[in-house]
């Protein structure tokens, strides 16, 4: 039913994956290239059916524009080890943002989010003050 509003040409199941990759490598080149080297972050999450997923977006300008990305939004607790602690908000950071990104996260400048004690230490694990 669903192809008959579509003119485009069935895709396997390993060329959708594959594309959607590809779009997302993209997308993320696209942001590394104009993320200055200073920015802030915001965090967000939110917990559905016990996964508890991170979103992470940076803030920065683009001649003179603020511009918002969505960086990550992925369910945080990967592994064995991790948790919702603020030491496990910036080892997640310090992976995706010079692996990314090409950015350290000792350049950004400001955290913005929704637990003010995770805000607070992570501010603190992170140098800010």
């Amino acid at each position: 039913m669903a192809f008959s509003y579509s003119n485009l040409q069935p895709v396997s199941q390993e060329t959708l994956p594959a594309g959607m990759d590809g779009v997302m490598l993209t997308i993320e080149r696209a942001i590394a290239a104009e993320l200055l080297a200073r920015f802030g972050i915001m965090l967000g999450g939110w917990t559905h059916a016990s996964e508890h997923y991170l979103d992470v977006f940076a803030c920065y300008e683009v001649d003179t524009r603020p511009k918002t990305a969505l960086l990550s939004m992925t369910p945080l607790l990967n592994a064995e080890d991790d948790d919702l602690t603020a030491r496990g908000h910036r080892e997640f950071l310090e992976t995706i943002l010079p692996g990314d990104y090409g950015v350290q996260l000792e350049q950004c400048r400001f955290f913005v989010g929704d637990n003010c004690s995770v805000n607070r230490q992570l501010a603190t694990l992170t140098g800010c003050r």
